[in-house]
């Protein structure tokens, strides 16, 4: 089985198709990716294509969902990766709440990023952001 980046939920089955009906049975989504070649992997473009084109079909069935884009990154392409899934979520009404600076974390090798402080504390601000506006959403 292949997963997004850090793999906080698993999204594509051993046959490369993403598990949509996760993505809408969660609260809230965050999509992790590293950045490969300034852009978006191709396990997560998977994932947006196939979830974009079934939510739309199904009602836009993502819609006022709450979603974070998370990138990892050696040192460029982070913000077209970031855009890139932030696109995703406005085309598909998903509300993104914003942190202290964009979500990247920096680093070469895994676990790298946990050394990046300014990264660190954007995540935690994101997080305590994501948890306020779910529960202002689902009061």
């Amino acid at each position: 089985m292949h997963t997004t980046g850090s793999g906080l939920f698993p999204v594509i089955t051993a046959s490369g198709q993403p598990r949509v009906s996760r993505l809408y049975l969660s609260y809230s989504d965050i999509f992790p990716d590293t950045t490969k070649h300034a852009d978006v992997s191709t396990e997560l473009k998977a994932v947006i294509d196939r979830a974009g084109m079934v939510a739309m079909a199904n009602g836009s069935m993502f819609r006022r969902k709450v979603g974070a884009a998370v990138v990892a990154v050696r040192r460029g392409g982070a913000v077209h990766v970031f855009d890139s899934i932030n696109h995703f979520f406005f085309i598909s009404q998903m509300v993104a709440p914003g942190s202290s600076y964009w979500n990247f974390g920096f680093g070469l090798e895994k676990g790298d990023a946990n050394n990046d402080e300014e990264g660190v504390k954007t995540m935690r601000v994101l997080g305590e952001n994501m948890a306020w506006l779910m529960k202002k959403i689902h009061a």
